[in-house]
């Protein structure tokens, strides 16, 4: 029998969100019933019904849900006047809220709640990261969006949604410090919808 092997999941959401996140949640545990799973949730005002419904999900898995709050991330970004994507701030809570999730392996794994798993991740746990701060895989996107998030045409573009975080080197190399002060000094914000 293989040894289990532990992932930590980070996903944020709000209310409106929190059913799509639940079928990802669902598709992640069904996929990877081997893994042990401990899975945060960066609560941007879920409804209790809403959370009810993952926690009950998850106790139907046996896997571990902790919902993180956010009202401290909120106020970060309001004071650093960030422009809030679509109406709302949840998108930039993963940015922040690394620093204060505490896991054992130092290992997270930070999925969109629209991210649907079809087969196993165990491959992700061994991944070595090396002094990687993270693996991420390249996107396609025009280049005319490139231009508006002053990336050059030439350069990739990482889709964010799917990160593996190497914590102990994010937090060495400090990278929520670092991405503070791009918002405070260097932009606001890339979401101008």
């Amino acid at each position: 029998m293989a040894t289990t092997k532990t992932l930590n999941i980070l996903y944020q959401s709000d209310n409106y969100y929190a059913p799509i996140t639940g079928v990802s949640m669902t598709s992640l545990m069904e996929n990877n019933k081997d893994l042990d799973l401990n899975f945060f949730v960066l609560d941007d005002k879920i409804s209790d019904k809403n959370k009810s419904k993952m926690q009950t999900i998850c106790d139907k898995y046996k896997r571990q849900l902790t919902f993180v709050n956010t009202d401290k991330i909120l106020k970060t970004l309001k004071e650093l006047k960030v422009h809030p994507f679509k109406g709302t701030y949840t998108t930039y809570f993963k940015l922040i809220a690394l620093n204060e999730i505490n896991v054992k392996n130092g290992r997270i794994l930070q999925l969109d709640g629209d991210t649907v798993i079809n087969g196993s991740l165990r491959e992700l746990c061994d991944i070595d990261l090396g002094d990687n701060i993270c693996a991420a895989t390249y996107d396609c996107t025009m280049n005319g969006y490139k231009s508006l998030i002053d990336i050059p045409a030439t350069d990739k573009y990482y889709n964010c949604g799917v990160l593996l975080i190497n914590q102990k080197k994010w937090k060495s190399y400090k990278c929520t410090e670092k991405i503070i002060d791009h918002l405070k000094n260097v932009r606001h914000g890339y979401y101008t919808v």
